[in-house]
């Protein structure tokens, strides 16, 4: 009960910190030292076995190279832990805390609001996060990787390479998310706007085709390879292809609605340092989510594709915040939360409440702090 009455605690603080101006950094941060301690805390969810098993192999010199269908990358993040004495526990402990380190660092660079932005992503995704580790660990490499993208020039876009591909050596689905260099951020991108919309096509022809990609099918599944990822290809949505499509088609009207409200409050004012590197990540997110809408066709094909949008989403959080922030007229400002709220709930509603019991209960009954506390 303990548990349960912290998660109720910290989530209505922040909410009410949030969505005031008087911001609270200490009660943010203690939301996320919570979000921390149930992280490695778990004992049990729908990953958990695979993992722990992996990491007892590696821990007690069971060769697994060449026996474990899984990125290089993270083993060897996993072998360094075993070589440092960590157990499995120790592991996940050393690796979030890493991760939420890079996670923080990219939110206190654009905004101020952490209430805000950890808030939202206590709502979703931080519980499929704490179950889906390796994908976890990219999307805190991209969430501050992207700052380089907003840095702009090639420094900034070799800088961002280098870091996607390292992301590569542990899960590959940072591979969707090296187009993302062809955005300039001080430019119209018309090859993008461009690309969305052959997308948008092409999805159309794919539904016609029964959900089968013609011309390019056998390429794919010969590079992707792996038993696992091939499944995603064949094991097909229904009908709940077009609540799939909604959610990534949401995120960018989200954002251009928040980049048009956004310029429209600092039209006339002075531009400071700071509020021209905000505008400067407001418009690379606006080109990201419309860049992801390339991968429409996956989306229809298959839920555990939303990944893709799933792993931009804080970022889209740190975008709400900044444009909350500006909003002086108080009915815009509740209009635009409603919104932002509606939006959170559709991914909540649609991803995690269908599987509730495997990823909420899971992540808060199997855990250190919980056994320790009730």
């Amino acid at each position: 009960m303990i548990v349960y009455a912290l998660t109720v605690i910290l989530t209505l603080s922040n909410m009410l910190l949030a969505l005031t101006r008087k911001h609270s950094k200490v009660i943010a941060m203690f939301l996320l030292l919570f979000m921390w301690l149930l992280f490695w805390g778990n004992t049990m969810n729908l990953d958990y076995e695979a993992y722990s098993s992996l990491y007892s192999n590696i821990q007690h010199g069971v060769p697994v190279f060449k026996k474990v269908n899984m990125e290089i990358g993270f083993i060897l993040i996993m072998k360094l832990c075993t070589l440092l004495g960590l157990n499995y526990t120790g592991f996940l402990t050393l690796t979030s805390l890493c991760c939420y380190l890079m996670i923080h660092s990219t939110v206190k660079l654009y905004c101020r609001n952490y209430n805000y932005v950890y808030l939202l992503y206590f709502i979703f995704p931080f519980f499929i996060d704490v179950i889906q580790i390796r994908n976890f660990i990219v999307m805190s490499i991209l969430i501050y990787s992207v700052r380089f993208l907003v840095m702009g020039g090639i420094k900034g876009k070799v800088k961002y390479v280098i870091l996607l591909l390292l992301a590569t050596t542990i899960h590959r689905v940072s591979l969707v998310y090296l187009p993302m260099i062809l955005i300039r951020p001080e430019k119209k991108n018309n090859l993008i706007y461009c690309l969305a919309t052959c997308s948008l096509l092409f999805s159309i022809l794919f539904l016609l085709n029964d959900k089968e990609i013609p011309i390019f099918a056998s390429y794919i599944e010969s590079y992707i390879g792996h038993g696992k990822y091939l499944a995603y290809f064949k094991k097909k949505t229904n009908w709940g292809w077009i609540l799939l499509c909604c959610l990534p088609l949401s995120s960018f009207i989200m954002i251009m609605f928040s980049k048009r409200i956004y310029h429209n409050y600092n039209r006339n004012s002075t531009i400071t340092y700071y509020c021209d590197t905000n505008r400067k990540y407001i418009n690379i997110m606006y080109y990201i989510n419309l860049l992801l809408i390339i991968y429409m066709p996956l989306y229809i094909l298959n839920g555990n594709f939303l990944r893709i949008i799933r792993n931009i989403i804080l970022l889209n959080y740190i975008v709400y915040s900044i444009v909350n922030k500006v909003i002086d007229n108080i009915d815009i400002k509740v209009l635009y939360s409603i919104f932002v709220i509606i939006y959170i709930l559709a991914f909540f509603i649609i991803i995690i409440i269908p599987q509730k019991e495997d990823i909420i209960m899971s992540v808060i009954n199997n855990n250190i702090i919980y056994n320790l506390l009730r």
